[in-house]
């Protein structure tokens, strides 16, 4: 059997009989190879198949388990799906704005056997609750009381890298660089940050930090300009926004990484090229998230689900910053 699509077929058999129970882990990579005698970018040409068919699910740090592919309508709501949609055929239904935007539409959200709502803002929540004795739903990366949600744990990965860095420099001056826009996100993440400094019992400095990259130079210079020379300050950003701008005063003043300076955001993926460093941030998988979510709404729709919040560690990059 040296097709990938024969392989995938006869896995699909196996799992859709009942020989490979569902949310059990399916044999080892090894095994399979032993098995069918082929080349390990065959097995995996095979299992890429299963996984856009819903057939089975990777878990982070887990293995791949067997799953019972959807045979319901899943709507998926959220801005930036189509990145994290067009990787594998998951069994949901991108959901038009246009039928959150007029409440008019709103009903047709009930003709959804369930529904997943990435990462929310205050108005789709809203939405969503009085939707809540209705449908199943799930909250993808969100935390909100009332419902069942997934959620990378924000406020922990903040607590873990300030800690992290007023243990390792306790005369360091704690700096918190915030947008504009106050989102649930920036709530967790300066959560966290307060939570080590308070720890600590050490005071700490929030920026509030423009939109304009020049505006962001200016607040930065003006702000840093405060404090006393000898103390290394230990800047912790709530996203990349304020990336360009710091690295831009970086170069400017001849900053030590991990001497004068300390710097982390969220969610930088770019190579040591883009910034001459590589930047300390934490990352966040959405495509592992989003899979995570479509087998727990079946769980949900299958009445097998404790309906409680699942937090997950996120990963962290620590680089020169």
């Amino acid at each position: 059997m040296k097709n990938y699509r024969a392989i995938a077929a006869e896995l699909k058999r196996r799992i859709r009989s009942g020989e490979y129970k569902v949310s059990a882990p399916l044999p080892s990579r090894m095994s399979l190879l032993k098995e069918f005698g082929v080349a390990r970018s065959t097995l995996d040409r095979a299992m890429a198949e299963l996984q856009s068919s819903g057939d089975i699910i990777s878990r982070r740090g887990s293995g791949t388990y067997a799953n019972a592919p959807s045979r319901y309508r899943i709507g998926i709501i959220g801005r930036f799906l189509e990145q994290y949609l067009q990787k594998s055929e998951l069994p949901l239904i991108r959901i038009p704005d246009s039928m959150l935007e007029q409440r008019s539409e709103h009903d047709k959200l009930k003709t959804f056997d369930a529904l997943l709502w990435m990462q929310p803002n205050r108005e789709q929540l809203k939405i969503a609750g009085k939707l809540q004795d209705t449908i199943p739903q799930l909250i993808l990366n969100r935390q909100e009381d009332g419902f069942t949600a997934i959620s990378f744990d924000h406020r922990q990965a903040y607590k873990k890298i300030t800690l992290e860095r007023l243990e390792k420099y306790p005369d360091c001056i704690p700096v918190f660089l915030q947008q504009q826009q106050y989102t649930l996100p920036v709530h967790y993440r300066l959560a966290g940050f307060t939570d080590a400094c308070r720890e600590k019992k050490c005071f700490y400095e929030i920026c509030r930090m423009p939109d304009d990259f020049e505006g962001k130079i200016q607040v930065l210079r003006q702000k840093l300009a405060e404090f006393e020379p000898q103390r290394p300050v230990v800047l912790v950003s709530d996203s990349l926004g304020h990336t360009g701008a710091v690295m831009a005063l970086a170069r400017e003043q001849q900053w030590q990484w991990q001497k004068t300076h300390l710097y982390s955001d969220a969610d930088n993926f770019y190579p040591v090229e883009v910034w001459g460093v590589q930047v300390t941030s934490f990352r966040q998988d959405h495509f592992q998230l989003i899979q995570d979510g479509v087998e727990r709404i079946q769980r949900m729709l299958a009445g097998d689900d404790d309906g409680e919040l699942t937090l997950i560690e996120v990963d962290f990059c620590y680089g020169d910053t």
